[in-house]
């Protein structure tokens, strides 16, 4: 497991069964197929001169070799250097965990502020999936959820864990 800090922030890269690692020479970049949306096109086109920049590509180099078929981007998709479908592959921090969050919290707080976040997130099971790991809280969630802390007066609060992943949210 590595460890970066990042603007106050420390970013934790780890590797699950939903996650490869792809490294290239300046950088190493985490590919969560959990992030990636049911129905998403995926791009196999090695000749594209866009590909090492596409998320459809990128994505695509980590489809799971047990996957024979599934929505992908045809070849006529291209038109010489251009792409109808190209995405460029954007990174975001996505947060889980909320141990951190709640151990300076006042104990008449604490029920009132679980439930708010349970409710906004979908749910107790949601909840515990977006606690867990299971889930990834989106940059707006986390502001959501922060803010929120803020309202009731704590402001030096934190998620667990953060992992910075592709963008798959704007597509």
């Amino acid at each position: 497991m590595e460890k970066t800090t990042t603007e106050n922030m420390t970013m934790e890269m780890t590797t699950t069964e939903n996650m490869t690692t792809e490294k290239t020479a300046t950088e190493e970049r985490t590919v969560d197929m959990r992030m990636v949306p049911r129905g998403y096109q995926y791009c196999f086109q090695e000749k594209c001169p866009m590909r090492k920049s596409c998320l459809r590509w990128i994505a695509g180099q980590h489809v799971d070799p047990a996957v024979t078929w599934g929505p992908a981007v045809y070849p006529t998709a291209r038109k010489e250097k251009e792409c109808s479908f190209y995405q460029k592959a954007e990174m975001q921090v996505m947060a889980w965990g909320f141990n951190n969050l709640f151990m300076n919290v006042l104990k008449r707080h604490d029920s009132t502020l679980r439930r708010a976040i349970s409710e906004y997130l979908g749910g107790n099971g949601t909840y515990y999936r977006y606690r867990n790991g299971k889930k990834l809280l989106s940059p707006e969630q986390q502001r959501w959820i922060l803010k929120l802390f803020k309202k009731y007066g704590y402001t030096d609060v934190h998620f667990d864990h953060f992992v910075e992943v592709y963008d798959f949210e704007h597509f």
